[in-house]
């Protein structure tokens, strides 16, 4: 899968919480990011999909 470069905003307490935890995991800021995002992006993918599923709003790609 291809990368490219995604630009956030977001306050220094956020910042601070992701640099200590990935010290404490021995992690890169880069992978908690990245794995919290996948993890919010699935979860909003399955809710998405059990409450639209029967309005068929829900696109396929999402599925």
């Amino acid at each position: 899968m291809a990368e490219t470069s995604m630009t956030i905003r977001t306050d220094h307490d956020l910042i601070d919480k992701v640099a200590a935890l990935a010290t404490a995991m021995d992690r890169s800021r880069h992978w908690i990011i990245e794995e919290a995002r996948r993890q919010a992006v699935e979860a909003q993918a399955w809710q998405g999909e059990s409450v639209y599923c029967s309005a068929s709003a829900w696109p396929e790609s999402f599925a």
